[in-house]
């Protein structure tokens, strides 16, 4: 499965961009999109999936972590996302929000499983979870 196939066959809505500002990375997240939370993101550079997670946080947050948090995984893409910046190249965050199953009345997340089966096909550059679903 590659990156073209998840963006044309599964719903992923364009939910934000990072760019700079002042040597600094920003995102702007659309507003219908800030406060959703239990998802699955993808992070596409010119059109190529760079990086897939999930977020059990909203996703405004998760996204304003990228920018400024001091957490591995954020200080890894902050820095690929300005240097692709810098180069000319866009920065776009989509997002899925996988349904959720219920079983005996009780729902269960997907999303957690959903991220982990697209990282273990699309093998983005910037994950680093070894998983195999």
């Amino acid at each position: 499965m590659n990156e073209t196939f998840i963006l044309e066959n599964i719903k992923f809505d364009n939910a934000a961009s990072f760019y700079l500002d002042a040597g600094k990375i920003k995102v702007h997240v659309n507003n219908r999109y800030k406060d959703i939370r239990h998802l699955v993101y993808i992070h596409v550079v010119d059109n190529k999936v760079v990086y897939i997670g999930e977020t059990s946080n909203t996703f405004y947050k998760r996204m304003y972590y990228y920018c400024n948090h001091n957490g591995k995984t954020n200080i890894r893409v902050r820095e690929y996302f300005k240097e692709q910046i810098l180069e000319g190249k866009i920065v776009e965050t989509y997002i899925n929000i996988p349904q959720e199953v219920i079983i005996s009345g009780h729902k269960i997340p997907t999303y957690i499983g959903v991220e982990q089966k697209l990282i273990d096909l699309v093998r983005p550059k910037l994950n680093r979870k070894n998983v195999l679903l």
